[in-house]
């Protein structure tokens, strides 16, 4: 789609007032937005800068006098203004499906669906407005800066400054968001300020913003985001990796917005700060934003979590810190200082406290935790110190051990808490690469043995068995496991699962379309752990690489494989 001309537009859609089921979206939306596949879909919108007030660049839709914002103290933005422009644009399409595109060079065939410029035609009191999309209507999404304005932090066009806020709020109506407060649906007093909409007049409820807040909200704010996303759909492709949110002692005001991976909140100041893990709710994390300093200042929560985000983990400063978990297992270090974890659960809910060194497992029937330096854990009923809840006689405090023998030599080994990417894991011991022989606890066990002739035994739980490379023999017990073989070692290994029912088994190194089952044999195997085996080339040269025994089982009961990839290395899934 190309850019329109200076007397057409983009396509739009219109649809009828108060279209969704929720009152804070339909306070924010008006009943219109770019593109013509209606709500929830995205939009690719032009936008340009215009440097020039010529007629043949001007629709007639607008005035031809004085009373025009092109024939009244028109002047292009500012570098520092079309700095802050190009961010803006960007943070929008950060969380919709937005596909903004510039028009460097405006002429009578191509120029922005929203075009940003000063006039002088606007009030003294007022910052700049915005038009709605509109279709057939080329001065729809185009936004007018004042040339002189109200006071002088509206010229704070950096990150946080009062005039980028405004940069943002003037394109959220370029995109079709409105007031909060006008309209048939508003929000509620409480909701109508920067905290939860960058959309509202007011820095603190009921009091209209004055230009003095020491900082300003640098991205949409939790409703905004919903309302945005409502209209063009999220942007599922931002934030995808393991990222972590890092704050210091710097001023910080925005909303998270993550569509995947294994993510963290992480303080590295040392004020006390809390960090609330929930999506939609905020966190006050380093310096205080005092909103409209000087006349009724009021501290600010600064950092929200928009919906229908997942964050797991958070990381606090060296003071005393306050850190809420969500329903999802967390891995929670609270740093220096005396800090508190905060559960939805009560103190009666709670099934065990293991200690692992200075790592905890809280293990609850909604959740399972992993705490490092936490002094306090306030539940639903009460707050309790750590060292209470461990002489509780209520409470499990005993760390598993595992048994294991290393070329022969008997011993008992500790594990080391699980902190990995899957949930349900409890403890972890990693071999040391020689033959060994491991027997895990009745709790979810992530055993790798790495390379040598092995044998290892889940024990209860649901455990996840990596025999490495080499020959393994490997036993689930009860549960519901997954295993892990390895044929990349070099060497021809035989590898053989005593109780495959109801398992999974991985295997490294199948290349999809070069790897192939050379034999299948019905009754392979050593005396008395006989099954069906299968014998496999890996590498395409006829000759078998690895070969695996499932004890007791017949061809027909392992004939359900999958060849799969993950980070370039191939494997074999079988279920």
């Amino acid at each position: 789609m190309a850019a329109p001309g200076v007397s057409s537009s983009s396509p739009v859609s219109y649809f009828s007032s108060s279209p969704s089921d929720n009152n804070d979206i339909n306070a924010l939306i008006q009943n219109v937005k770019w593109g013509q596949s209606g709500l929830g879909t995205g939009a690719t919108v032009y936008y340009s800068f215009p440097t020039s007030n010529s007629a043949q660049l001007w629709t007639g839709f607008y005035r031809g006098d004085s009373g025009s914002e092109i024939y009244n103290g028109f002047t292009p933005l500012s570098e520092a203004q079309e700095t802050a422009a190009i961010s803006a644009f960007n943070t929008w399409s950060n969380f919709a499906k937005l596909d903004f595109i510039e028009v460097s060079n405006e002429s009578y065939s191509s120029v922005g669906d929203i075009r940003i410029a000063n006039s002088g035609v606007l009030s003294a009191y007022t910052y700049a407005y915005a038009y709605l999309p509109a279709l057939n209507n080329p001065v729809g999404g185009d936004v007018w800066f004042n040339t002189s304005q109200p006071i002088s932090s509206g010229n704070d066009y950096s990150v946080g400054g009062n005039g980028f806020q405004t940069m943002m709020h003037e394109i959220g109506h370029a995109l079709g968001l409105e007031h909060p407060f006008e309209g048939d649906a508003t929000i509620s007093d409480e909701l109508n300020q920067y905290q939860y909409s960058i959309m509202s007049y007011s820095d603190i409820p009921n009091q209209w913003d004055t230009g003095y807040s020491t900082f300003y909200p640098t991205t949409p704010m939790l409703l905004d985001v919903l309302a945005i996303q409502y209209l063009y759909g999220a942007n599922m492709e931002y934030n995808t990796d393991n990222n972590i949110y890092s704050y210091g002692d710097n001023y910080a005001y925005e909303t998270i917005w993550d569509a995947g991976g294994s993510d963290t909140i992480e303080y590295t100041g040392s004020l006390s700060t809390v960090i609330n893990l929930n999506a939609g709710e905020f966190s006050s994390i380093g310096p205080s934003v005092k909103a409209n300093r000087g006349i009724s200042a009021q501290d600010q929560d600064n950092i929200a979590i928009a919906y229908n985000v997942t964050i797991e983990n958070a990381i606090g400063g060296s003071g005393n810190d306050t850190i809420y978990g969500n329903s999802v297992t967390n891995t929670i270090n609270g740093g220096a200082g005396n800090d508190t974890f905060v559960t939805s659960i009560s103190h009666n809910d709670l099934s065990s406290l293991t200690q692992s060194g200075d790592q905890y497992l809280l293990v609850s029937n909604q959740a399972t935790d992993y705490l490092q330096n936490i002094e306090s854990i306030q539940f639903t009923d009460g707050t309790y110190a750590l060292t209470s809840l461990l002489a509780d006689n209520n409470q499990t405090i005993t760390t598993p051990s595992f048994s294991s023998s290393v070329d022969g030599t008997s011993s008992t080994a500790t594990p080391e808490t699980y902190i990995g990417p899957v949930d349900y894991l409890q403890y972890q011991l990693i071999g040391s690469g020689s033959n060994e022989s491991v027997t895990g606890a009745e709790t979810n066990d992530f055993i790798n043995l790495l390379g040598g002739d092995d044998a290892a035994n889940g024990g209860g739980g649901n455990d996840v068995l990596d025999g490495g490379t080499g020959s393994n023999f490997l036993t689930g017990d009860t549960g519901n496991d997954t295993f892990f073989l390895d044929g990349r070692g070099g060497d021809i290994t035989w590898s053989t699962i005593t109780d495959f029912n109801g398992d999974s088994l991985n295997i490294w190194g199948w290349v999809d379309g070069t790897s192939k089952v050379l034999l299948e044999q019905a009754n392979g195997g050593t005396a008395g752990y006989t099954g069906a085996t299968l014998h496999i080339d890996l590498d395409g040269d006829n000759q078998i690489d690895t070969s695996v025994t499932f004890t007791g089982l017949s061809n027909s009961q392992i004939s359900n494989s999958q060849a799969l990839e993950v980070s370039g290395n191939g494997y074999l899934l079988m279920t």
